[in-house]
């Protein structure tokens, strides 16, 4: 019982720490996209601005 308990924990805990990396990664690829967003918007505003 307790090798099959102990088991269960190492995946829970290997499930938890991907799901951990993968919320971390997505937060920084969505960081990053919203950055690049911003400036293109920006740069558009100035290019319209410009005109």
């Amino acid at each position: 019982m307790s090798e099959s308990t102990e088991g269960r924990t190492v995946l829970n805990d290997a499930a938890h720490a991907t799901i951990t990396t993968l919320r971390t990664g997505i937060t920084a690829i969505a960081a990053v996209l919203g950055i690049a967003i911003l400036i293109v918007w920006y740069l558009m505003r100035l290019a319209v601005g410009r005109r």
